[in-house]
């Protein structure tokens, strides 16, 4: 029998710790015997190679399909190589199938998720991908002083744009199971925020 391969979602709003948490479970994962594979963000990949925010006036649909195919056709490949090692593994994606519903309308989501091209898409099946989600809160909703644009070139929002995201994306990936949303109300500040993060995913 095949070994099953975790697959597990970092989201969140922008300037949420994606990257660092991501580091941090894979570091806790390899520890405990795991192979761990990590999925790049087709959009970050697209917008740091050639595509601009204003290819999106005329071409949002184009580009979220893109994303969509993009993304699914990269976790498979990861899972794919997994599941051949037959050694435990996990695949980390930063970000996952449902979050380009958050930067759309609802009905230009439906044309995306219903109509890319070798995929039978509906939000049930894209998120039957993913054993868990794990949404990270942005640091502009209860960490302000810690929001910055420096990190990340395909980061544009301000502090409030950015909350307003963070909700859209905790509304998208709402129809899964195992969403998991880590805020910065607790204790510890980001240390603190990371340890949960770690937490959530070992409950997986």
């Amino acid at each position: 029998a095949t070994r099953h391969v975790y697959r597990i979602v970092l989201t969140g709003g922008p300037c949420a710790g994606k990257t660092t948490a991501m580091a941090r479970l894979s570091g806790f994962l390899q520890e405990r015997g795991f192979r761990v594979y990590t999925v790049p963000e087709m959009a970050t990949l697209l917008f740091t190679n050639g595509v601009a925010f204003s290819d999106l006036d005329k071409g949002a649909l184009a580009m979220q399909q893109a994303v969509l195919k993009g993304q699914t056709t990269l976790e498979d490949g990861f899972r794919k190589v997994a599941a051949a090692t037959r050694a435990p593994a996990v695949v980390l994606c930063d970000r996952g199938a449902l979050d380009g519903k958050a930067y759309i309308s609802d009905d230009l989501w439906r044309e995306v998720a219903y109509n890319t091209p070798s995929h039978s898409i509906n939000e049930r099946l894209l998120c039957e991908r993913y054993d868990a989600v794990l949404h990270l809160v942005t640091a502009a909703a209860g960490a302000e002083r810690f929001y910055t644009l420096e990190n990340n070139l395909a980061r544009t929002e301000s502090v409030e744009e950015a909350r307003k995201q963070d909700i859209q994306t905790q509304k998208a990936w709402a129809p899964h199971p195992r969403l998991y949303v880590v805020d910065n109300a607790g204790n510890g500040g980001f240390e603190g925020k990371l340890e949960r993060v770690v937490e959530a995913c070992a409950a997986v």
